[in-house]
């Protein structure tokens, strides 16, 4: 097991002639002086989709939550409210989500000792409008 690996002769640089050593100078000289262009990435004009999971809808139904407490009744308030980020499939994602109860927590107490409260929210629909259900604490 304490074989010595040979070494190929030509790979030995202490052996090397100064030809050799001007050679193998020329030719990294070579290389660096050689620039490689600049890529160019256009961006992309399309929205990146991202995949609705069951993460990406609760998170959906948060945002329709926060919006409808905060007085975006309709959809379109709503849409206005979120702006660009979501696409209208989304939002009725975040809609049907948010129409089932889920708990969210409140920030309570002082600001020397806070605490939360946790408590279960929904969404009801009134022909057109959103109206936010609170339940428990």
């Amino acid at each position: 097991m304490t074989d010595t690996i040979q070494i190929p002769e030509f790979l030995v640089r202490a052996n090397w002639s100064p030809e050799r050593v001007a050679q193998h100078a020329a030719a990294w000289d070579d290389i660096l002086k050689t620039t490689m262009p600049a890529a160019v990435v256009k961006p992309s004009t399309a929205p990146s989709k991202r995949r609705r999971t069951a993460a990406y809808r609760d998170e959906l139904a948060g945002v329709i939550l926060a919006s409808v407490a905060d007085g975006a009744d309709t959809f379109g308030k709503i849409r206005k409210r979120v702006g660009d980020r979501y696409d209208d499939a989304e939002l009725r994602i975040g809609i049907r989500a948010a129409k089932k109860w889920t708990r969210r927590a409140q920030r309570t107490g002082t600001r020397a000792k806070p605490s939360l409260s946790h408590y279960y929210a929904r969404i009801e629909s009134q022909g057109r409008r959103y109206i936010y259900v609170r339940k428990g604490a």
